[in-house]
């Protein structure tokens, strides 16, 4: 069903990218975009993705046999839940810095708009590295089972990691 997964994983952007674009190209629409309007044009798109995916489902007329709780486990969820809390909370410690800075710090606002540029620049920092690790994640495991050689793979991305990290 790989054609029909491309379809649906990509209704619901082609949706948002057609509405949006006739918004802005097409000036005789009179509409104006606003966040509430963006909001529901994207929910209208994963909305009909949705609907797509169903379609195709009863096309091949999968059984729709759904118990959510047959593995549940009372025991993993136990075990695992500080794990999920102590995650949760350093997500919340990890943008709430922003807001604690300007309520703490004297001149919070100026202060908090000084850390807010340098996260983003961080941010635009880090995405090097997280489009390195995209590449070279599926490439390593692709080549592990192989056993076919990865330095020269590791002589050409060593530098381009370094330079950011340096900088």
């Amino acid at each position: 069903l790989f054609v029909q997964d491309a379809w649906v994983s990509v209704t619901d952007k082609l949706f948002v990218i057609i509405i949006i674009g006739a918004i802005l190209w097409l000036p005789g629409t009179g509409a104006a975009i606003s966040i509430n309007r963006f909001v529901l044009i994207q929910i209208s798109g994963l909305a009909l993705s949705m609907a797509l995916a169903v379609v195709f489902l009863f096309q091949r007329k999968v059984s729709w046999n759904i118990r959510p709780w047959k593995y549940f486990s009372w025991g993993i969820l136990r075990e695992s839940l500080p794990f999920a809390v102590n995650i949760f909370f350093m997500t919340v410690l990890m943008r709430a810095d922003g807001f604690l800075i300007e309520r703490m710090a004297p001149g919070g606002a100026y202060e908090a708009g000084t850390y807010a540029a340098a996260f983003r620049l961080n941010d635009a920092v880090n995405m090097v590295g997280y489009i390195m690790a995209g590449f070279l994640l599926p490439y390593f495991a692709r080549q592990w089972p192989q056993e076919k050689p990865v330095k020269d793979v590791m002589d050409i991305c060593r530098p381009l990691l370094m330079i950011p990290s340096i900088v």
